[in-house]
């Protein structure tokens, strides 16, 4: 798909209308003398529609399509659906006037200067040594391939399934570039730059608050942050409360809200002398 240089432009009606009336020129002709040309057309039309599909499949976000569906409005309605309130066009301030959005917006990043004293190791130290312990290529290539290939991409452009797919003919540039971030402190000034897009919470959004801003990452970004976040994975159990319940699998933070609940419940529900009772703490 990317050595087609009509992609860049996407001009697709345009390909696919050119070679449409070619293989329609070439029916014309006696079939049993041109049938040679006439399956190298229709290759040529059904690579430009597959092509197509692909384009209009990421644009439409929809991940439990699955590659070859056909070509059909439904791509093109649904990534036209969503362009239109994604679209911000202004804001009510906090002063609740309209402002309409114009730019860009680049602050200035604030020194933290964070010191945390006094707390004790919970973990053993033989997990110590293996979070402490150089990454390997292995741990680079699988994380690369059990990420989503069509998420969305980045300043760049590229996608997931590009790397996948050209694994074999850039693997030990990319095994490099993130070992030498991984082992070797190495700089992501290169790369780390994001995209910050804004999704809308509701309909017809007017706020701030009513938006909620995801970052979209390179893509060699992303892997070098999931290959250490898949190590932290292994110890989590061992440092985190079993009061939390956000970040561990099989966990929900609903969890507990229920727990207080049954706990308020049962409280209003005893009929023993000696009452009790329940505190609310603000920890914000």
């Amino acid at each position: 798909m990317l050595d087609l240089p009509w992609v860049c432009m996407g001009d697709f009606n345009e390909v696919c209308y050119e070679r449409r009336q070619e293989l329609k020129l070439a029916n014309s002709v006696d079939i049993s003398k041109s049938w040679t040309n006439n399956k190298r057309l229709k290759d040529k039309l059904d690579e430009a529609l597959s092509v197509e599909e692909r384009y209009w499949y990421q644009r439409a976000k929809v991940e439990w399509i699955r590659y070859g569906d056909q070509n059909t409005s439904f791509f093109h309605a649904k990534a036209s659906t969503r362009k239109a309130p994604n679209k911000i066009y202004g804001l009510i301030d906090g002063a609740g006037h309209w402002t309409e959005v114009r730019g860009e917006s680049n602050p200035k990043q604030d020194c933290i200067n964070v010191v945390l004293e006094g707390v004790q190791s919970k973990l053993p130290v033989q997990l110590s040594r293996m979070l402490e312990g150089n990454f390997s290529a292995l741990d680079v290539r699988k994380t690369d391939f059990d990420m989503s290939p069509l998420k969305a991409p980045s300043k760049n452009g590229l996608l997931a399934v590009f790397y996948q797919k050209s694994w074999d003919h850039i693997r030990m540039s990319i095994t490099t570039c993130c070992l030498d971030v991984l082992n070797n402190s190495g700089s992501v000034k290169g790369f780390n730059s994001t995209v910050i897009t804004l999704i809308p919470k509701i309909q017809s959004p007017k706020l701030v608050s009513n938006y909620r801003p995801i970052s979209l990452c390179n893509v060699l970004y992303k892997v070098i942050a999931k290959v250490i976040a898949n190590r932290f994975r292994n110890v989590l159990r061992g440092v985190i409360s079993e009061a939390q319940c956000a970040f561990i699998p099989r966990r929900l933070i609903s969890n507990n809200t229920i727990v207080g609940f049954e706990c308020l419940h049962r409280l209003k529900r005893r009929k023993r002398k000696h009452s009790s009772m329940a505190i609310k703490l603000d920890m914000s």
